[in-house]
């Protein structure tokens, strides 16, 4: 009878359960880790993401700023047309004909017209330096999670994104663009009620010449945004 037993024994198997308990062991932190995986892949894709629409804005920016250099310029031309004009006015009086009313009444309306036109671009780049502000505050916001993260997670060393950057970098660099263009902008809304109230022709030929060469935009901004997007491979 005692045979029967040990006949039953070895089907039993309890030790058959461990490598079970074992896989599941072995497997739990890959569910932990499958997150923190798809967190840096969503964070690496943001990040591009900025980096990309920084140089969108800096191509709008360029583009319009080439718009109104020509607006400034129809401007700066009706003006110097207008001071003519009211010179030759004042002294013939054959410049008072019956068409003088009608010409006198469209370049006026021209004026007000370039105006608006220049109004409106000023209004359209300081919407463009709006957009690279927020694109700071999007680093700040990633950056200051990222640096939430660490801390749950317990980490010493700073997690880099694509080659050599860390989160702290792409916000320092986005940080030091947007100042740039913001002085540039503030340099535009300076100069455009000059081109309102200036008279003289050499005056007006400065400020084109500001507008033109935008002295507050250096290589810096080149070099800053070109770095942000070779090291995202978007060059």
């Amino acid at each position: 009878m005692a045979s029967k037993p040990d006949g039953k024994s070895p089907k039993k198997t309890p030790k058959s359960k461990s490598p079970r308990k074992k896989d599941n062991n072995n497997g739990s932190p890959s569910p932990r880790a499958s997150p923190r995986t798809k967190g840096t892949c969503d964070v690496s894709r943001r990040v591009r993401d900025l980096c990309a629409t920084w140089h969108e804005m800096v191509q709008k920016w360029s583009t319009t700023n080439s718009i109104g250099l020509n607006v400034a310029n129809n401007l700066m031309n009706l003006q110097l047309r207008r001071q003519t004009t009211d010179v030759d006015s004042s002294n013939s009086v054959a410049v008072l004909s019956d068409s003088s009313p009608s010409e006198s009444t469209e370049l006026e309306e021209n004026i007000l017209k370039t105006l608006e036109e220049l109004s409106q671009i000023v209004t359209k780049m300081s919407q463009i330096c709006n957009k690279m502000e927020s694109i700071t505050e999007s680093f700040k916001a990633i950056q200051k999670l990222g640096n939430l993260k660490e801390i749950d997670d317990n980490k010493d060393e700073i997690e880099i994104f694509f080659n050599t950057w860390s989160l702290q970098q792409y916000c320092h660099f986005s940080q030091k663009l947007h100042a740039i263009y913001r002085k540039e902008m503030d340099l535009k809304e300076k100069l455009f009620p000059h081109f309102i109230r200036t008279k003289d022709r050499n005056q007006l030929m400065v400020y084109l010449s500001i507008w033109l060469n935008e002295p507050f935009l250096d290589d810096d901004k080149d070099v800053l945004l070109e770095s942000m997007l070779i090291e995202t491979g978007l060059r």
